[in-house]
């Protein structure tokens, strides 16, 4: 009885720590501004409707178009670079592998999984073959933080503000459940 080798599970994107430390970084001191205002002022729901209406595709090159326009590092970095990473990823995967018997290469089959937003740009950058090193290295480095004095006090005081008003809430609630 011929025995099948197993699956190889390998999953493909990027490290989500490197994709938020390149995103917020790279962020000037307005824009971070403008982020926290909106993250914390905001009191919008995401109804079922408007979830199945980001489904399809135009919708969604919609919103990301939108979304680069106030945000062109967000688009670069959570959408274009995240498509060649995977595309690498799937280059890498679709290797034919050596046989130890024989030495000779064997096919691969690959199946991969990605988000509607990344199947334009993978197939843009599959076309190009498999990506140098030195781009490999650019995309999943990252850049040092403004070294700009109200920069980073702005965003120290942005970080431990949102502990202080989280341990604030917290006492609250810790508070109000005494008898």
């Amino acid at each position: 009885m011929k025995c099948l080798p197993s699956p190889i599970l390998h999953l493909g994107d990027r490290s989500i720590n490197i994709t938020l430390q390149r995103a917020f970084n790279s962020l000037t001191l307005w824009q971070t501004m403008k982020i926290v205002f909106k993250l914390i002022f905001s009191n919008k729901t995401i109804t079922k409707e408007e979830v199945e209406q980001c489904k399809q595709k135009d919708l969604l090159e919609e919103l990301l178009e939108q979304m680069a326009d106030e945000y062109p590092v967000f688009r670069d970095v959570f959408v274009t670079e995240r498509d060649i990473y995977l595309c690498h990823s799937l280059h890498v995967a679709a290797m034919p592998q050596l046989l130890e018997s024989d030495g000779k290469p064997k096919p691969t089959k690959v199946v991969a999984v990605v988000g509607i937003g990344h199947i334009a740009g993978i197939e843009s950058n599959w076309k190009k073959g498999m990506l140098d090193e030195s781009t490999l290295a650019k995309i999943l480095s990252v850049p040092p933080q403004s070294a700009s004095f109200s920069n980073r006090a702005f965003k120290f005081g942005v970080k431990y503000g949102f502990f202080l008003l989280l341990g604030c809430v917290i006492v609250r609630k810790i508070s109000k459940l005494r008898w």
